[in-house]
């Protein structure tokens, strides 16, 4: 299966673009190499090559965004302003540009990085350094609702307005996979 995965999203050549991003970008050379060492050795403890590549993207954005200071050096209100920055930065449309899902994800990968960047390996027991140590993410809540899905009888109905089997089947996955989901909430 991860044969198959590499061949179709082709995680591999997203790396290697990922990295090489990573050397153009607008950061400190020490910033650059802490990135480098902190994927690397996230790797040879078993991180997938799909998480090397969200690595990569998000501690370039976080470099990028601590105004040529080294990591080290990196305070609560440096952290602060990088959280407010990302949580308020909108599209055109006015809608967030970040999912609620990808800011806890830049969160909690940034907070373990810096933890690791002051030789922090283990930051539940040892404790976070003060830069990161106050904010602790929140994984949203899923709002959805039974009433939000559609019903067996809708079901159906689709089922019976398809012109092709191939359409039928995808509605009827989808189904069950809703139906699964709900189950196990």
């Amino acid at each position: 299966m991860r044969n198959m995965d590499d061949k179709i999203y082709k995680y591999q050549r997203r790396l290697e673009v990922a990295e090489k991003n990573l050397k153009k970008a607008q950061m400190l050379e020490v910033n650059r190499k802490g990135i480098e060492r902190y994927v690397r050795f996230r790797r040879v403890n078993g991180l997938s090559i799909q998480r090397q590549c969200k690595y990569v993207y998000t501690m370039k954005k976080l470099g990028g965004l601590a105004n040529q200071k080294p990591f080290e050096e990196l305070t609560k209100e440096d952290m602060i302003c990088i959280l407010d920055h990302i949580k308020s930065k909108r599209k055109k449309n006015g809608d967030p540009n970040y999912r609620q899902s990808t800011l806890l994800d830049f969160m909690m990968l940034w907070r373990s990085f810096i933890a690791w960047i002051h030789g922090v390996e283990n930051p539940k027991q040892e404790g976070y350094p003060k830069a990161v140590a106050w904010f602790r993410p929140k994984e949203p809540k899923n709002e959805l609702k039974p009433s939000d899905l559609i019903t067996p009888q809708e079901v159906e109905r689709l089922l019976e307005s398809c012109c092709n089997l191939r359409d039928r089947a995808i509605i009827a996955v989808q189904s069950c996979m809703h139906a699964c989901a709900l189950t196990n909430r």
